[in-house]
Formats: structure tokens, C-alpha cells, sequence
């Protein structure tokens, strides 16, 4: 049942007015005149329509919200990436070493990009350059290549906490429409 499909109000007053016989009227006039005696005609249409898309939108918010939490334990458990931070970390401590920003124990993500703009004395090396020529040298290549670590990442990339957070509020007010216009239903069936 579309929304569209109920009448306007100025087709409401039109019906109400309508004093002459049934068979006179169009289909649509028949429908609207059956809706006349219904109380709140849009809210329970939209409780409809919420019930009816309930469980698969709730379903849908629950899968992406699953992806989002595996993906934050492939990145917990990632013993790789804890190792190129930690790098990372001691690369920053190193290059800051006898100021105030030496010695920390923590650094802002929002940092990161810095590590691909930061050049060394020679403008040519970064950063990041000085750090994955840093685990060659090791030997420990693989440690760089962290995909197998996010088997999940590609799939929690389309997914936006904003848009999540969205979804949960929509499922939550829908849920609140159908809760108020049932205490609606039982207040007009109450004596």
C-alpha cells in the first residue's frame, strides 16, 4: 500500500461533502469514501509500510554492523600491523629525539599521511620509503603485505558509519511510529 495513494485533503473534503449515491462514484472516490471513518489513515499506513521493511532493513543494518566488527578484530589481532606501527612509532621517536616530541609512547592516526609527505635529507626518501626499505633489509617483506590480515576490509570500505548510524535511527523511529499509534488504537478502543 503506497502512501500516493491516499487522498489529499482537499479530496477528503470533497467525499465528506458528497451527499449523493454510491454508484455515482469512481473507483478511487469508493476507496476514499471507505477511508473517511479511519482514524489517522496516514499514520497506520506508514506503520504498514514500516512493518513490512522492518526485519529487512534491521537485517541489513545487523550484516554491516558484523563486517564492521570483524574487520575491528582482523585489526586488533593483526600482529603485521602492529609491527609497522610500531615502526612507525620508533621512526618518530628517532627523528624527534632531543626534543619535547621525543621518547612518546602513542601517536594520532591523523599523523600517517605525514609519513609519505615527510622527506629526508636528501628530498627524494620519505618516510614511508625509509620504512618499507627497512623491513626489506630485514627480510620481512610479508610483514608489508597486509591483506591477508583484511580479508574483510573491501567489503567494510562501501560501508559508512554515518549512514549506519542513520539506518538505526530510521529502524528506531519506525519502531517508536508503530509503538505510538498502537497506543493510539487501544486508547480509541478503550470505553
Amino acid at each position: 500500500f503506497i502512501p500516493q495513494l491516499l487522498p489529499t485533503p482537499k479530496e477528503l473534503q470533497a467525499i465528506k461533502k458528497y451527499k449523493g449515491e454510491s454508484d455515482r462514484l469512481n473507483t478511487a472516490e469508493l476507496f476514499f469514501q471507505q477511508l473517511l471513518p479511519v482514524k489517522r489513515v496516514e499514520d497506520k499506513v506508514a506503520v504498514v509500510k514500516a512493518m513490512c521493511t522492518f526485519n529487512e532493513h534491521a537485517e541489513e543494518a545487523r550484516a554491516a554492523f558484523k563486517t564492521l566488527e570483524e574487520v575491528c578484530g582482523q585489526v586488533m589481532n593483526s600482529a603485521k600491523l602492529e609491527q609497522i606501527l610500531l615502526m612507525v612509532l620508533n621512526i618518530g621517536n628517532l627523528m624527534n629525539e632531543g626534543s619535547l616530541d621525543g621518547g612518546v609512547e602513542a601517536f594520532k592516526f591523523e599523523s600517517l599521511p605525514k609519513l609519505s609527505q615527510t622527506k629526508s635529507a636528501d628530498g627524494k626518501t620519505t618516510v614511508l620509503d625509509y620504512i618499507v626499505e627497512t623491513f626489506i633489509e630485514k627480510g620481512a617483506r610479508e610483514t608489508l603485505f597486509l591483506d591477508s590480515d583484511f580479508p574483510d576490509i573491501q567489503e567494510s570500505c562501501r560501508l559508512s558509519i554515518n549512514d549506519l548510524c542513520g539506518d538505526v535511527n530510521t529502524l528506531r523511529k519506525n519502531y517508536q511510529l508503530c509503538k505510538t499509534e498502537l497506543s493510539s488504537m487501544k486508547k480509541d478502543q478503550a470505553p
